[in-house]
């Protein structure tokens, strides 16, 4: 490969200087849910080995985000910017991936564009500014793929070393790498059909029994590593539920992620455009990509929404966003280079296209960063502020309140039972009530009540505390904070 001119280099650390200011933009807001609950209790553990041999209630503990966090946290403190550090860097060091990705697979060109796009993208600033190993579990599967790619036609045994490291790095960051792995997988199966109604007739085309023998090495190492979680692993799965309900809606909320501004008719125009030409571009171009690219996109999530589990979430689907970046610069490059005739025209038709999704995506990017995730800190600091009473009863509902105990000084309360809370209700004249991510009303229309419900005595309790407390002050963020008060 051609040596990186300077012009790219000047470009490429351009685009990472904005990825980094777009991420460091509010990434000391207060910790959220996800954090606390799924992420510091790994990351604080007395030992290495209380890190990596729990996994939480469900699949919490992504171990070796922890394993970053609890290098970071002891070098820096107990602190949100020390906590999330490491998500940091490795977005940072995704978008260089996206970049190099691109430049091997397809052009310069295109590898620029989509690191800009990245750099950009409110989905990755979003987990790369979290501490959780959702920005890790992108940076190594994109490498797994690079690596895939880059050693089936050789045979390079350094390449598949690569591979196996990358695609192990990605399981111990997020299980969901089994996506990126099962389309690795049909591709194979697919270009082994190929060769095989073909006219090919060598040992190991295209180094298919390398890429079986690679990857069950890879396989063997991910189960050590996860042996010491293994039995909870097996046991936590039978918690999965499938459900019946419509995923319609959260098909147009991951594209909305992928694309910001998509749902909108310019956007949808535009984007629909891009797309084709740039799919057209990739196929055209690489069709190994291309064909790789169709199945990352669309057979994990096809089968995810048929099998319809109790869980969906945008960012199990982060390991998309990459290939779809690529065909939306691939679009970009195709009408640059088909309407522009001279490099000038060119360049000036691709930032006027990209200045254009830049501008579809502004609302999407403001509204980001003037809404923080979660506002744990902010209430606690509110009401002890404000509280008139030296031991007034603080308390707290439903499965997300009790993690209001991180920032507050003193014990945050959540009764079990709604007689316990109007005994202790009768013993102080002044009363606190702060909830947050109170499941019923986080419910989409679309989703199963009960999974987003409240036990029953919560409810009760919090049927009383809205009708006879008064509501301080809300918060009115991604998930909103409500402060009640009563004073006797």
């Amino acid at each position: 490969m051609n040596k990186i001119s300077l012009k790219t280099k000047w470009l490429l650390g351009g685009i990472l200087l904005l990825g980094l200011v777009l991420r460091l933009w509010n990434i000391n807001q207060s910790f959220w849910w996800d954090e606390i609950w799924s992420s510091l209790p790994y990351a604080t553990a007395d030992s290495l080995w209380g890190t990596i041999s729990q996994l939480g209630y469900y699949f919490n503990n992504h171990i070796l985000y922890s394993i970053f966090c609890k290098i970071s946290i002891t070098a820096f403190g107990e602190n949100e910017i020390s906590a999330r550090a490491p998500a940091l860097l490795l977005g940072l060091f995704g978008i260089v991936a996206v970049y190099k990705f691109g430049r091997t697979y397809l052009n310069t060109s295109i590898g620029l564009t989509a690191a800009y796009l990245m750099a950009i993208s409110i989905f990755h600033i979003n987990h790369s500014t979290e501490a959780r190993g959702y920005s890790g579990y992108l940076l190594f599967s994109i490498l797994s793929t690079y690596y895939f790619l880059k050693a089936l036609p050789s045979r390079d045994n350094k390449s598949w070393v690569l591979y196996i490291l990358c695609t192990v790095t990605a399981y111990y960051f997020h299980v969901t790498m089994i996506f990126v792995s099962f389309a690795q997988f049909l591709f194979i199966l697919l270009r082994w059909v190929y060769t095989r109604t073909g006219k090919s007739k060598t040992p190991d085309p295209d180094g298919f029994f390398s890429y079986f023998k690679y990857t069950t090495i890879a396989a063997v190492i991910t189960l050590i590593l996860y042996l010491p979680v293994l039995k909870a692993f097996i046991r936590n799965m039978g918690k999965v539920n499938v459900m019946e309900v419509d995923r319609f809606p959260f098909a147009q909320s991951l594209a909305n992620s992928i694309y910001p501004g998509i749902l909108s008719p310019p956007g949808l125009i535009l984007y629909t455009i891009l797309f084709c030409a740039g799919l057209y571009f990739l196929i055209k171009k690489n069709a190994a990509l291309g064909l790789l690219t169709v199945i990352i996109i669309i057979a994990p999530f096809t089968i995810y929404m048929l099998a319809n589990p109790m869980f969906v979430f945008e960012r199990y689907f982060l390991f998309a966003l990459p290939f779809c970046l690529f065909i939306v610069s691939g679009g970009i490059h195709f009408f640059s280079h088909l309407l522009g005739r001279t490099s000038f025209q060119k360049n000036l038709l691709t930032t006027g296209l990209l200045l254009t999704i830049t501008f579809l995506q502004t609302p999407h990017v403001v509204q980001f960063f003037n809404q923080d995730r979660q506002n744990y800190r902010e209430a606690v600091n509110y009401v002890k502020d404000r509280k008139a009473v030296s031991g007034s009863y603080l308390l707290t509902l439903g499965y997300a309140g009790p993690h209001f105990n991180y920032y507050s000084q003193e014990p945050v309360e959540t009764p079990q039972t709604y007689t316990e809370f109007r005994q202790r209700l009768s013993t102080t004249t002044e009363s606190w009530c702060l909830i947050t991510g109170w499941l019923p009303t986080l419910r989409l229309p679309h989703e199963d009540k009960q999974l987003y419900s409240e036990e029953p005595e919560q409810k009760k309790i919090h049927k009383y505390i809205v009708k006879n407390f008064i509501l301080e002050k809300t918060f009115q963020y991604k998930y909103k904070t409500k402060i009640y008060v009563l004073r006797n």
